[in-house]
């Protein structure tokens, strides 16, 4: 659950994110009976299957959330009000990266404008994106390292979104590798 400007809550349940307009809750200090408590009406409903939900980021007078969906990485933008009372706009979703990534991902760190996801095979995933308004990535690129590049199968990882490095600490070794997103 997040709060959002404007009154508003997204929420997301069994892969659904549901936004909701808190304006018409009464405030209490008290927990309501179940018998009195109201119902919110949802403003906005998006049923995609989501499996992994990165941070929020506030950029261009909105809220983005990246997400990973069955058919690739999708992009969340849920505008906010210029002016207090006026209306919500429309959220929406956008593409970042599409493409199927391995269903049984056994990590999954999603950043504003950078992906890294690893498989139950060794295999890990780096991408970088970009959102509509902002300046497009030199290239939309996907880097992939398997398992012979790496010393131990199953790494802890440690993703930095906003300078894009990755450390990757091994279980059986004592190696360390760090690797930077920016180049790819």
């Amino acid at each position: 659950m997040t709060l959002l400007p404007g009154n508003r809550l997204l929420c997301l349940w069994g892969g659904t994110f549901r936004l909701f307009d808190l304006v018409d809750i009464p405030i209490t200090t008290r927990a309501p009976s179940l018998s009195n408590s109201g119902r919110v009406s949802t403003i906005f409903n998006l049923d995609m299957s989501v499996r992994h939900v990165s941070q929020t980021y506030f950029a261009h007078n909105s809220t983005r959330i990246t997400f990973l969906a069955p058919d690739g990485l999708r992009g969340m933008i849920i505008p906010h009000p210029t002016r207090h009372g006026d209306p919500h706009p429309t959220p929406m979703c956008v593409d970042l990266v599409l493409g199927r990534f391995h269903s049984s991902s056994a990590d999954v760190q999603l950043g504003y404008d950078r992906a890294v996801l690893t498989n139950t095979w060794c295999v890990l995933t780096i991408m970088q994106f970009s959102w509509p308004e902002d300046p497009p990535c030199s290239v939309v690129s996907r880097k992939t390292i398997t398992r012979k590049d790496i010393v131990d199968c199953d790494p802890t990882i440690l993703f930095d979104t906003s300078s894009g490095r990755i450390v990757l600490s091994g279980n059986e070794s004592e190696k360390q590798y760090m690797l930077e997103l920016a180049p790819i």
